[in-house]
């Protein structure tokens, strides 16, 4: 599934709507339609909150091959950033002691066994993938 998505919040209905659809057709089982949704929520909503500049659009594209299903965003005519500036969110710590934002971006990297992100030519590309070979996750 590669599509072109509004690069605005509401159109995260139409993109769990193809979603819905990619995944059924994989009979991929509910635990995994869960993590995508959330994986693709988070890092969608960072690009659109986040990301300086940026054309209408943002491309999703979800693939599934040899047991890896991958989720690839990019955003187009954006200043870089690097995810790897975030520093890893203490949640042992106290509430009152912690930074406010990157709790998203912690709980994507608890969900995906991979978390790249790419910056070239004004282009910024995520790539997440999960590993499903691990888990029984067909119907």
């Amino acid at each position: 599934m590669k599509k072109e998505f509004s690069r605005h919040i509401s159109a995260l209905e139409e993109i769990f709507t193809d979603l819905d659809g990619f995944l059924s057709q994989e009979k991929l089982d509910d635990r995994i339609t869960f993590v995508l949704k959330l994986v693709v929520e988070e890092l969608f909503t960072n690009l659109i909150r986040h990301n300086v500049g940026g054309r209408d659009q943002v491309m999703l594209d979800i693939s599934l091959e040899s047991g890896k299903l991958k989720v690839v965003l990019e955003d187009f005519e954006v200043e870089p950033f690097d995810i790897a500036s975030i520093q890893p969110v203490d949640i042992s710590s106290p509430l009152e002691a912690r930074k406010v934002g990157g709790l998203g971006i912690h709980i994507v990297r608890n969900y995906v066994d991979d978390l790249v992100y790419e910056y070239l030519d004004g282009t910024l590309r995520i790539t997440a993938v999960m590993d499903l070979e691990e888990h029984d996750v067909r119907h």
